[in-house]
This record gives structure tokens, sequence and C-alpha cells, in this order.
């Protein structure tokens, strides 16, 4: 998910880090169909958080919470409800539209 939205190999770069030799070939790919996954939980006054899905350890059931074309959105069940949000688009603009679609009905339902 990372690598097709940001278009940098993150295990290449995390080689180039730990390694004695420098990687100099990173190859960009398309920005088009950028995709972002997210793992929230709900705080106080309906807010969300973000949390690590370390989280996800203690969930008991998943379910589809929401899906369309552009917004997928699964439910965990456990000692807190947890989220994960994906969303898609065809570029930048159309990611962060949805993205804040998929926010809001996790914020207000």
């Amino acid at each position: 998910v990372v690598y097709n939205s940001s278009g940098i190999n993150l295990l290449e770069m995390l080689l180039e880090a730990f390694s004695l030799e420098e990687i100099t070939n990173f190859e960009c790919i398309s920005t088009e169909n950028q995709c972002t996954l997210e793992h929230l939980m709900k705080g106080k006054n309906n807010s969300l958080v973000h949390i690590g899905e370390q989280k996800l350890k203690n969930a008991l059931t998943c379910k589809l919470y929401h899906a369309d074309e552009n917004i997928e959105i699964f439910e965990y069940m456990g000692s807190n409800k947890i989220y994960t949000l994906i969303s898609k688009g065809v570029n930048e603009k159309s990611l962060c539209a949805n993205r804040e679609c998929g926010l809001n009905m996790l914020k207000y339902n």
C-alpha cells in the first residue's frame, strides 16, 4: 500500500539504510491509482485516533463495515472497536476526498 501510494519502495530504502553499499536505482512508479491504509479507534467525543496494527491482535471478530469502489472499512471487535480504512483514488485529490468520506462515515455512525 505504501509503495503504491508514494511510488517509493520502502524495502529498498530500508536495505540501503542498513547496508554498506549505496543503492541508487530508485524507480518511481505511476502516481495514479493511489491508496492508503489506516488503523483507527474511536477516542473521546467520537474523535478518531490512529493506532498501530499490533492492536488488532486482541480482536475477536472482523467484519466488513462498508465497501464501495473507493472505500473499504473493516470493523474489528474486541475490548475496543478498531477500524481499518482503505481509501483509493485515481489521483491525490480523489484519494483525499474518498479518505475524508470514509473518516466521516466512522465519526458520525
